[in-house]
């Protein structure tokens, strides 16, 4: 591990207050119902820009509450939960493809006034994706990007998902999801499978739905069209977040550009709230923080096999 990063690890606050405590809880309307957005303000303030957390699918606060640990207090924290998560009221039917994620995260920066600002938006992997499809059709704008292991599709048999699970009642993942669990993440370190099982287990009808209508979505069809820089980090290298696609996708990206501090799952949300604190530290268009610079790795080999898209 980079002696920076160490050091900024031994010495970043472990715990902290649960997030929902100390936030001001927002509803905010969306077609077919409404999802919850969080914002917490400092009250010892080292940070010049505020962080905008968009989480991954279903993920609820205590599955990044290390984190949060971090910016607690340091930094203005923005938080967007779409649509899929248990925390929204949706009606019956309620659009749940990527699309509408992609609309609950660009409403939720319209309400803070946050579209296009001097911000850190930081997403964290089915909300990276999310990020950077909202990039791809212009819907979502912010100055820094900061994408943390990404998911470029869904990990789920899409076979399954157009011919099975339409036709099975929600109650029948339920009865199977330690099972599924089991299949899904064998092979992965202990502190990376407590925490994913940990989020299956709050799972409802929103996570099918939303499997469902999202079952086709691919990133690495967009990420051509994403003009923006975009800093995608590779957090951990395991099963359902891999380095070698993280890389390819920011290969991809016209200003895509690759971090790679290779951290164990145990400290792997931590140092997602150390590299957003630097950067919302450090003005937009300022060079990364030496932190930051020291585990960036060059995309050359990457684009040379990368086809140039049409003009």
């Amino acid at each position: 591990m980079d002696p920076l990063l160490r050091d900024a690890l031994d010495r970043a606050p472990r715990d902290a207050p649960p997030i929902e405590q100390v936030a001001t809880e927002h509803r905010l309307a969306i077609p077919g119902g409404s999802i919850r957005l969080l914002h917490a303000r400092p009250t010892h303030p080292v940070a010049c820009r505020p962080v905008v957390m968009v989480p991954g699918f279903g993920v609820l606060p205590p599955g990044w509450h290390d984190w949060w640990a971090v910016l607690h207090g340091r930094a203005e924290v923005f938080y967007i939960e779409t649509r899929e998560k248990p925390t929204s009221a949706l009606e019956p039917g309620a659009d749940l493809s990527m699309e509408a994620l992609v609309h609950d995260v660009a409403a939720g920066l319209e309400y803070f006034g946050l579209r296009g600002a001097d911000v850190v938006l930081q997403g964290t992997s089915w909300g990276s994706s999310t990020i950077l499809a909202g990039l791809a059709s212009g819907a979502v704008s912010a100055e820094t990007v900061l994408a943390w292991n990404i998911v470029p599709h869904l990990h789920f048999s899409r076979w399954a998902l157009r011919h099975i699970t339409p036709w099975l009642p929600f109650w029948v993942f339920g009865v199977t999801r330690d099972l599924i669990s089991s299949v899904v993440f064998a092979g992965m370190e202990p502190a990376q499978r407590a925490r994913l099982e940990s989020f299956v287990k709050t799972a409802d009808w929103r996570w099918k739905a939303a499997a469902e209508a999202q079952v086709d979505f691919e990133l690495g069809e967009l990420a051509p069209q994403i003009a923006q820089e975009v800093l995608v980090v590779v957090g951990v290298d395991e099963k359902v977040h891999s380095a070698e696609v993280s890389a390819e996708l920011a290969a991809l990206m016209p200003r895509g550009r690759l971090l790679t501090p290779a951290v164990s799952p145990a400290v792997n949300t931590r140092v997602g709230g150390i590299f957003a604190l630097e950067l919302a530290q450090v003005a937009a268009g300022a060079p990364l923080p030496a932190m930051l610079q020291a585990v960036e790795q060059p995309l050359t080999a990457q684009r040379a096999r990368t086809p140039t898209p049409p003009a």
